[in-house]
């Protein structure tokens, strides 16, 4: 779940969150909170429920086309051997007929 809220023409600031439950693990969680400049550059911080530390990076290449990076720190005693792990995800978003309706998309 979450929500972009408009800051100003040029910012926008989109918290969420993530809940997951599978039978016989512990409830888990996700905390997100984003900024966004002019809708091409976005840089965030996420938390995982008692495990890691997120620092996130967005660049909207094109209309389709993001690419990401994130550093994950682990919180657990998993940091004694490891000093955390580096994502790289490219996003592409394929370009549907538009209909009345147009909305950004962010999740």
């Amino acid at each position: 779940a979450g929500y972009v809220f408009n800051l100003s023409a040029k910012h926008k600031l989109k918290p969420s969150t993530l809940i997951k439950f599978t039978t016989g693990a512990p409830l888990e969680f996700d905390l997100n909170c984003n900024l966004y400049f002019y809708e091409v550059f976005g840089i965030g911080v996420s938390w995982r429920s008692f495990d890691s530390m997120d620092a996130i990076m967005e660049y909207k290449i094109n209309k389709n086309l993001k690419i990401c990076y994130a550093y994950d720190y682990t919180l657990t005693n998993l940091g004694k051997y490891t000093s955390g792990s580096h994502e790289i995800m490219l996003n592409w978003q394929f370009g549907f007929k538009k209909g009345k309706f147009i909305t950004p998309r962010y999740f």
